[in-house]
């Protein structure tokens, strides 16, 4: 790791003499940049300067996930004690040094780390890295997803047992946050409430404590997690849990956020980590993840599909799936499952054992559903929930809360141990054939219950995927490639609820 900690150290020595305030609210500015084709770049406040190539260029290659690389390093490396600093990122020419110190660590990593063996592990991680960062930006879906997942009735005393909130005012305070600094690098503590609403000072107060924590204390954690190695892009960061930085200077407190984007994800689906630790969380979660699809299901079909609740097995009193969609000439067993893939399935290159074992987990899911079709093919249901099991073909929809980016490499390991465990339960893989199965995260479950409205067979759309040149693409993005004219006009299909979800506070 020589190599790759001497390609460090260039970073390490000048983030040393910048000031930490300083860099993290100029970083918390370029957090705003998606780095996409044709988006338009944030007018910079005045106390930053930026080279007006970059304000106007159609692609800036300056991404949300370096700017949290950089914080990272900011809070762990800069010392807030010093009274001169000799480099300031909110000059451009200083700003860009820093940012071609970071390219140059990035080809290190790459040209030390990566080869044949190891290049298609490399874009699950870019994946898992960037990814969420392009479609975390908060809105209607997330509001309304995250908002519905966590006040259902199992959850509410959960969030307010776990949080000291109830959701409902996390996502208030938390959009009220998210609105000032999408203009401000900073926030002072506040002396009051929010006005014409009932979200107290102690509220605000609670939140806060919830998503921040003291310089000092952030470059401790940092410190405890921190290596100069091949994850370094990659691994856990505690900014991750607490994206804003409380500073104290001259008796006044102020809250830095370094990256915007990673706020508005903590508010919405980081909130699961500050509740899965409770006794209750997993059934309460599950549960409330069924019913979402059911939500979604229900209000997108108009009379195309019939839509049916879970069946139980009669011999074991086993669920077998969540929901079934019944359609013409077809119908397509529904399993919803809210476990996320944990980070050494996708932040190690060297041993693809952690990502098998997740893995693993989400072929179990799509078993446990083959099992239950096989009861349909056989002695049924008594009593039946769904009548037509016995007459009409069927597939399988394992439907994840969050993206696995099931595609390449991963997508062949998940069938590879999919046909291992039917094999161990002496189910014929032909049954793979007859019944094709597709695994998708929410957004694309949406999309699909969608476009099944429209009198899209669903298991016809897994054939036709499933055999395509592009079957070790993600469903999603086939989805979109092949219906773009049926996906014309989508839209959230839940997004009148963000009102009631958010509350009185920003309507």
């Amino acid at each position: 790791m020589s190599e790759i900690y001497n390609a460090w150290k260039p970073i390490r020595n000048y983030i040393k003499d910048v000031d930490p305030k300083a860099a993290l609210e100029t970083l918390r500015y370029y957090s705003l940049y998606s780095g996409t084709m044709d988006a338009t770049p944030p007018t910079p406040p005045a106390y930053i300067e930026v080279d007006n190539r970059i304000l106007t260029a159609r692609n800036t290659f300056l991404f949300p996930w370096d700017m949290e690389i950089l914080a990272r390093e900011v809070i762990l490396l800069s010392d807030q004690q010093k009274t001169s600093y000799s480099h300031d990122i909110r000059k451009w020419r200083d700003f860009a040094n820093l940012m071609n110190k970071l390219r140059y660590l990035e080809n290190a990593i790459a040209r030390t780390e990566l080869g044949e063996d190891n290049v298609l592990m490399e874009l699950v991680r870019i994946s898992h890295r960037q990814f969420p960062f392009q479609t975390s930006v908060i809105g209607k879906e997330i509001i309304v997803r995250y908002g519905k997942l966590f006040t259902f009735d199992e959850m509410e005393p959960i969030v307010l047992r776990a949080t000291g909130l109830p959701y409902r005012k996390i996502i208030d305070i938390g959009a009220m946050f998210w609105m000032k600094y999408e203009e401000f690098s900073g926030i002072e503590h506040p002396a009051t409430g929010m006005d014409g609403t009932d979200i107290s000072l102690e509220d605000i107060e609670i939140f806060l404590s919830l998503f921040s924590k003291p310089f000092d204390e952030m470059k401790e954690l940092i410190a405890e997690s921190h290596q100069i190695d091949n994850t370094f892009l990659y691994q856990y960061s505690p900014i991750t849990a607490y994206p804003l930085i409380k500073f104290t200077v001259d008796g006044a407190t102020s809250y830095v956020c370094s990256n915007v984007r990673r706020f508005t994800s903590q508010i919405t689906k980081g909130v699961y980590y500050l509740l899965y630790k409770d006794r209750d969380f997993d059934n309460a979660f599950g549960n409330s993840f069924e019913r979402y699809v059911g939500d979604i299901l229900e209000a997108s079909n108009t009379n195309a599909f019939e839509l049916y609740s879970q069946e139980v097995d009669p011999t074991q009193g086993k669920r077998r799936c969540d929901w079934i969609i019944d359609q013409e000439s077809s119908f397509t067993m529904v399993e919803c499952k809210t476990k996320r893939m944990a980070i050494g399935g996708y932040t190690i290159i060297d041993d693809d054992e952690a990502l098998l074992e997740q893995l693993d987990k989400l072929a179990d899911a799509v078993v446990q559903t083959y099992e239950g079709y096989l009861v349909y093919r056989g002695q049924g249901y008594e009593p039946s929930v769904y009548p037509h099991g016995n007459t009409k073909d069927g597939s399988i929809c394992v439907v994840t809360l969050e993206n696995w980016y099931l595609y390449g490499n991963v997508a062949t390991y998940l069938d590879e141990i999919v046909i291992r465990k039917l094999l161990e339960k002496d189910i014929n893989l032909s049954m793979i054939e007859e019944v094709p199965y597709e695994v998708m995260g929410s957004s694309t479950f949406e999309m699909l219950s969608f476009v099944a409205n429209k009198g899209k067979n669903i298991r016809e759309l897994f054939i036709e995927h499933i055999s395509s040149d592009e079957a070790d693409h993600e469903f999603g993005v086939f989805l979109n490639h092949h219906y773009k004219d049926e996906l014309d006009d989508y839209d959230y299909v839940l997004a009148d609820e963000m009102d009631n979800i958010l509350g009185t506070s920003l309507n």
